[in-house]
């Protein structure tokens, strides 16, 4: 009975342990990641199985992971992003710039890295408070190009003078009604 259940307990583990490898090896091998991905649908995982075990054998290959599985089935954008952003948060800058290079709404990529407990400004781009201005360089030119102006025609500009005539008003003040 024993002998049994170990041989039940092992036929079980076997077919996971042996997949696991096999991408892990197609990626020591230095397979591209297509065939990776190709060997992989092959052994009958999904998208999101084969997203986890890419983020766990080497993250750095899963935002382009994520790039093909989105240009594959667009349909599951949303699913691929929430698997690699829970697979691999310290990817998110990565993930989110390679979804949407290949096509994932920027809102799509944002509401999926904060459901997945992702901090948005590691996916958002650059708000006007953090990030460079793109009018930097014409305002310098402008600023350059003005310097040292003083007035119209370069004449100082001074205040008028003043007078003792009268400028108006004088005499009586209002009778109250």
């Amino acid at each position: 009975m024993r002998k049994t259940l170990l041989i039940a307990a092992a036929s079980i583990l076997i077919p996971f342990s042996g997949v696991q490898a096999d991408i892990e090896s197609d990626i020591d091998n230095g397979l591209s990641l297509e065939q990776i991905v190709a060997n992989a649908e092959l052994e009958n995982l999904t998208t999101e199985q084969i997203l986890q075990q890419i983020a766990a054998t080497s993250p750095s290959l899963l935002a382009q992971a994520v790039a093909l599985a989105i240009q594959n089935n667009p349909s599951q954008t949303e699913a691929i992003l929430a698997t690699a952003f829970t697979a691999a948060p310290n990817q998110a800058e990565a993930i989110s710039n390679a979804a949407q290079k290949a096509g994932a709404p920027f809102e799509t990529v944002v509401s999926q890295g904060i459901l997945a407990n992702v901090d948005p400004a590691s996916i958002s781009p650059a708000t006007a408070a953090g990030g460079p201005n793109p009018n930097a360089n014409a305002n310098a030119q402008n600023n350059a190009a003005n310097a040292g102006t003083v007035g119209i025609n370069n004449a100082a500009i001074t205040p008028p003078a003043f007078s003792s005539g009268g400028a108006g008003g004088g005499g009586s003040a209002s009778p109250s009604a």
